[in-house]
């Protein structure tokens, strides 16, 4: 469900798909080197970190990261960290290119039952809040950043693409809805 998401709310994104009993997504650096975030980072995940060092790279790298960070605030996916973010470079210049797509969603949306808090009471909604109004360059590129309207349609269209069985569908597509909206 989270990659489906992604591509409806426009974050670069791999697609999942089912290959038997597993889970697998196409390489998605075929003519790329993929380089994890940590190469320049290091364990540093703090947002306002993060942002400066790659608003100091290339504005689009942040710009890109601050979808990301978005995406994980509203789908609730707590083990984002700077091993599973990272960028593709040329193989022949070794300049970054762009921030590679999102992956390694598993311990988001359904899977850790904390979706279904109110997105007031919810301390990761809150701290991506708090990251935007400290840091004015990152909010001023967030505001810049054109979401789509996304409906309750929209999101359930998106469970016809996946083979698994939501329990409590009408709630889980209202919660993500109303964390979307926050």
């Amino acid at each position: 469900y989270s990659c489906y998401f992604a591509k409806l709310i426009n974050v670069n994104t791999v697609i999942y798909e089912f290959d038997g009993d597993y889970i697998r997504c196409k390489n998605f650096a075929p003519n790329t080197n993929f380089e994890p975030l940590a190469s320049l980072a290091g364990d540093n995940q703090d947002y306002t970190f993060i942002f400066n060092l790659l608003y100091d790279l290339d504005v689009s790298l942040a710009k890109d990261y601050l979808k990301l960070m978005f995406f994980d605030a509203v789908t609730y996916n707590i083990d984002r960290h700077n091993e599973n973010i990272g960028f593709l470079r040329s193989r022949k210049t070794g300049k970054i290119l762009s921030l590679a797509p999102n992956f390694d969603n598993n311990l988001s949306l359904i899977s850790t039952s904390p979706l279904l808090k109110k997105p007031n009471k919810d301390a990761f909604i809150a701290l991506f809040i708090k990251f935007l109004k400290s840091d004015a360059n990152a909010l001023n590129l967030f505001k810049t950043i054109e979401f789509p309207r996304i409906t309750l349609m929209d999101l359930k269209e998106i469970l016809t693409n996946i083979p698994i069985k939501i329990e409590n569908e009408k709630d889980f597509i209202n919660t993500l809805l109303d964390r979307y909206y926050f």
